[in-house]
């Protein structure tokens, strides 16, 4: 649950009877489910295309600080 301050506490509960602040009080849900569903998408297509290419270990782990470096530039 989403603590919020402010100096008139009348005013938030004229915002959470209001159905179009829903949005705003569910938004930390959305974010954690793009989150959760981006992190799943980048795993799944760095498999498979690890899978793919038939890379040893020693060669992806060579790759790190540039798949890090490409990472920060973008």
């Amino acid at each position: 649950m989403v603590v919020y301050l402010t100096e008139n506490i009348l005013y938030i509960g004229d915002l959470l009877e209001r159905w179009t602040f829903q949005p705003i009080m569910n938004a930390t849900v959305s974010v954690d489910s793009f989150f959760v569903l981006s992190g799943f998408l980048v795993a799944y297509l760095f498999m498979k295309d690890f899978t793919k290419r038939d890379v040893q270990l020693k060669g992806f782990l060579k790759a790190v600080p540039m798949i890090y470096l490409h990472r920060y530039l973008r």
